[in-house]
């Protein structure tokens, strides 16, 4: 009888507790989609010191990580980027069938190594077909990852600007700047309210001299949720709206 009452204990507290990390996690979550990344923190930090070796707490510290960085430069930059890297490494190793780790990861290491400021001096190409492995891995799992597609779409943009004779022979033949665009219009259309996909897609527009259809993503990204995720897109896209349309321009004039 002692023997069941001391089963059914545990399994009442087992309950709780996986329940409670559960929690933790949606609210965690709820705090990282908005980009209120030190609330997020708090909460899967809370998940972690219940579970430490629970993968789908650790690729979400690592994921905040990830966004968090983007708020600072230099080596503050890499060195937050660095403990994300670790984060998303362990949640890898116990569980390689969670598509978002293998996104974070391979977006990891795109900010860690592609946005140099001369990409024909980046070096360590075993880096960059790991994100591309990281990538086709995640999409593998889940093909409308949009996280997946974005860095995809970053990683055809900036390995195609290097010279094929210097890629090929490390067995970066298939990257491809015109490949950039459908993989970022593959990001907006699997996560519509990300600011950073429509602003990016609008670039790419941009760059391939389609002025009306960046005006157009650009526009979409305004019209995203105001989060703090979302904010700098925001801004930024609002701003080269303006300077395209000539409204920068005009109030100049008109200012003189």
């Amino acid at each position: 009888m002692k023997k069941w009452a001391v089963i059914i204990v545990w399994a009442i507290a087992g309950m709780i507790f996986a329940e409670s990390v559960d929690e933790l996690l949606k609210i965690g979550d709820h705090f990282l989609k908005r980009g209120e990344y030190e609330d997020a923190l708090k909460n899967y930090r809370r998940a972690e010191s219940m579970d430490p070796d629970n993968p789908q707490v650790l690729w979400r510290i690592g994921a905040a990580y990830n966004l968090k960085a983007q708020n600072f430069i230099e080596k503050t930059r890499l060195d937050t980027l660095k403990v994300g890297n670790t984060y998303l490494s362990k949640a890898i190793k116990l569980d390689k069938e969670i598509p978002q780790a293998h996104s974070q990861l391979a977006y990891n290491l795109a900010l860690m190594t592609l946005f140099t400021e001369n990409v024909e001096d980046i070096k360590d190409f075993a880096i960059i077909n790991r994100i591309k492995e990281e990538v086709d891995y995640a999409l593998k799992l889940d093909s409308k990852d949009a996280l997946a597609h974005y860095v995809l779409g970053l990683w055809h943009q900036q390995v195609g600007k290097i010279s094929i004779l210097k890629r090929k022979p490390h067995g970066l033949g298939d990257a491809d700047t015109s490949k950039a665009l459908e993989e970022f219009k593959k990001a907006t259309k699997y996560d519509e309210n990300c600011a950073e996909y429509w602003y990016v897609l609008g670039r790419e527009y941009i760059a391939k001299g389609d002025t009306s259809s960046a005006l157009k993503c650009l526009k979409r990204a305004t019209e995203t949720p105001t989060t703090p995720r979302n904010k700098q897109f925001i801004e930024s896209a609002q701003e080269l709206i303006d300077t395209i349309t000539g409204k920068n321009q005009y109030q100049k004039t008109e200012g003189e």
